[in-house]
């Protein structure tokens, strides 16, 4: 495994996971998201079913669209990390896994890359 190359792998994967946190506006999903859990918590909200369940619906649907930017964007934050280690360590059974897992890391950004394209939300 070519450890230049994994590191400029490790690189990219950071600088397009930090330009979709802005473009995907992360922050504002996140206090959205704890705004919609708040009126989920007020008992007054289920008098008026239809409202609990649409905003439910925008709960569920934020909830998961911010579980997929964060996993992806901790799982790369680990690859860089352990990529130091194992370097450090010349695990190269390590690298050899790590360099799957900046695979699977490639898929998921050009997956939330392509979505960005294609929809105005995530």
């Amino acid at each position: 495994i070519e450890i230049s190359s994994l590191n400029e792998e490790l690189k990219d994967h950071s600088q397009r996971i930090e330009d979709l946190r802005g473009i995907f506006d992360v922050e504002n999903k996140t206090l959205k998201l704890e705004e919609l859990i708040l009126k989920l918590s007020d008992t007054k909200i289920w008098d008026d079913p239809q409202k609990a369940q649409e905003i439910n619906k925008d709960k569920v649907y934020l909830e998961k669209e911010l579980i997929k930017f964060n996993n992806l964007e901790i799982a790369i934050k680990d690859s860089i990390e352990l990529t130091a280690i194992a370097i450090e360590e010349d695990d190269s059974s390590a690298l050899e896994e790590i360099s799957k897992e900046i695979e699977k890391n490639e898929l998921a950004l050009s997956d939330l890359e392509f979505i960005r394209m294609f929809s105005n939300k995530m």
